[in-house]
């Protein structure tokens, strides 16, 4: 990546984490229909929801799997993707993106399970 790249990167992480830090009001995980959330908890060696939100805010740019994406909602927002491993060895896939609101900016989990691939 370019230094531009890397430092947008960087911009999004803070403001990610900000966001994160500030409580619930601020983020968002989106639980899918396709997938056993607890299973995928337990996979990660979760024992709660809010570990992902702990593990969110200890992402870095090296841990950037693929460019980010416009979302394909067209709101023109981006998506982050992330692979991370966790303490058990077992890699997660993460999409995060922020999504501005009427209230400011919301941190939205779109996805944070065991890589597939």
């Amino acid at each position: 990546m370019d230094n531009d790249s890397d430092k947008e990167i960087e911009l999004f992480l803070s403001r990610m984490k900000m966001l994160i830090q500030k409580g619930q009001n601020y983020r968002h995980f989106v639980h899918r229909k396709s997938r056993n959330v607890r299973a995928d908890l337990i996979e990660l060696g979760f024992s709660s929801s809010i570990e992902i939100w702990q593990s969110l805010l200890e992402l870095t740019r090296k841990d950037l799997y693929k460019p980010p994406e416009p979302d394909h909602n067209g709101s023109g927002e981006l998506i982050y993707f992330f692979m991370k491993s966790m303490p058990n060895g077992v890699n997660a896939y993460v999409k995060v993106k922020i999504k501005s609101t009427d209230t400011g900016e919301l941190c939205v989990c779109l996805s944070f399970h065991p890589a597939e691939y």
